[in-house]
């Protein structure tokens, strides 16, 4: 048989297993879900669980109860990160990993800010009028908020200093790349 099968265990692992796939179709599957591995990441840095874990493993419900979430739903959720690479689990308790390190706002090359700001709505929405924006050649942020980024983040404090963390977050990464190239 062709298929994915997903298998929730009694333990609650989940298993993941796929039968006579061609790698291609793996790859570009991948590809078109990979948005929820981004807005999952996007959500682990909007809600600090790196930061949340830089101490000790937790599991999904002493996670859950540090940044105000739905326990279940939580668990789930670093499930789905632990089995892309971004944090770990041993015995049912989550933990950072050299990938969820970086989701710490207190690390060097931390990409926290950047994740963030790319789960940001402002950001978020503008992707979606990619359509739009290739029909046209207009720019989807301008389709969906009526105007510029950077006059919308005039008048969006919030936004603005996410958008600025994340820009010195991006620098910050980049900055030795390009010292040591010279």
């Amino acid at each position: 048989a062709i298929g994915w099968i997903m298998n929730v265990q009694a333990k609650g692992e989940i298993v993941a297993t796929d039968l006579a796939i061609p790698e291609t179709a793996k790859k570009l599957r991948g590809l078109v879900l990979g948005y929820f591995v981004s807005r999952a990441v996007q959500v682990a840095a909007e809600l600090d669980l790196a930061g949340h874990l830089s101490q000790s493993s937790k599991d999904g419900a002493e996670l859950a109860a540090l940044c105000a979430a739905h326990a279940p739903t939580l668990t789930r959720v670093m499930r789905m990160l632990v089995s892309v690479g971004v944090f770990a689990e041993s015995n049912g308790r989550f933990s950072n990993n050299e990938l969820s390190e970086l989701l710490r706002g207190d690390v060097p090359q931390s990409v926290r800010a950047w994740a963030r700001m790319f789960g940001a709505d402002f950001q978020w929405s503008s992707v979606q009028a990619l359509p739009h924006s290739v029909k046209t050649g207009e720019p989807g942020f301008q389709r969906v908020f009526g105007e510029e980024l950077f006059s919308y983040l005039s008048h969006h404090p919030d936004d603005a200093r996410l958008f600025d963390e994340a820009m010195v977050s991006g620098s910050e990464l980049m900055n030795g790349a390009i010292v040591s190239a010279y």
